[in-house]
């Protein structure tokens, strides 16, 4: 729950007892500004709950981004141990490679 949701739900419940105070006194102005406060409050809280699930999804992204990154970079140590440790195979293998790719780049 976030500032957004608290004045959604203050305003709401501000809105609500405006309402029924200008019903009790026959005041059409009271009554419908009370229910436009609570349209009001209700469309803030929803804004809140739209802002937390925005914040969480960002969190998870973040999150993601971040192990992704990790998993880059262990990838890239494990490749470059692998090239130190046999070269000779690292070499025929970037070779078939480029030669692969330049096959395939030719037609």
């Amino acid at each position: 729950m976030n500032n957004d949701n608290v004045k959604g739900l203050v305003k709401k419940g501000l809105g609500t007892a405006e309402s029924a105070f200008g019903n009790v006194t026959n005041d059409a102005y009271t009554e419908g500004k009370g229910e436009a406060n609570k349209l009001a409050g209700s469309a803030q809280n929803v804004f809140g709950n739209v802002e937390d699930k925005v914040y969480n999804m960002a969190d998870k992204l973040r999150g993601f981004a971040n192990n992704a990154s990790e998993d880059i970079s262990n990838l890239s140590e494990k490749v470059n141990k692998e090239i130190h440790e046999k070269p000779v195979k690292s070499s025929i293998i970037a070779l078939g490679i480029g030669f692969l790719l330049g096959a395939l780049l030719i037609r």
